[in-house]
């Protein structure tokens, strides 16, 4: 990979990607990404999408994020059924709240961004995070005004 000084004196990429650097990327982010068919079939996911839909449990198959998520939040799957653009936004930072369960490690809350890919209309982009910490204030919240 070449590199061009920029005015500050950093070296700024070319436009052809070093592979291994994007693999890093991608294992190494702090958010779950993974890529998905409109029926929720997953297609790929990094390491931490696989981190936090595992206390979601995988069936057997092909994984799919929509029969993950119905027993939580059948809502998601409405969401995708109503969306007729063609890319764009379809869900932003949709929280679903999960059981609870004696693992103390185990998140509270999942929240869910999904946007279908201008690139291929059959697939989608979603990012997951971990809304654990916002649950555990909101709670505390309550608790302080009553």
């Amino acid at each position: 990979m070449s590199h061009a000084p920029t005015p500050d004196g950093l070296p700024v990429a070319d436009d052809t990607l070093d592979a291994r650097a994007l693999l890093e990327f991608l294992h190494l982010a702090p958010v779950g990404l993974l890529r998905m068919r409109p029926d929720g079939h997953i297609l790929m996911m990094n390491p931490a999408a696989a981190q936090l839909l595992s206390h979601l449990g995988f069936g057997p198959g092909e994984p799919n994020l929509l029969d993950m998520l119905d027993p939580v939040s059948p809502d998601l799957r409405t969401l995708l059924h109503v969306f007729k653009g063609s890319h764009g936004p379809v869900f932003e930072h949709y929280r679903v709240n999960l059981p609870e369960g004696p693992d103390e490690r185990r998140p509270l809350a999942l929240a869910f961004s999904a946007l279908m890919l201008p690139s291929d209309p059959h697939s989608l982009m979603v990012v997951v995070t971990e809304e654990s910490n916002a649950v555990r204030l909101e709670r505390l919240r309550k608790g302080w005004q009553r």
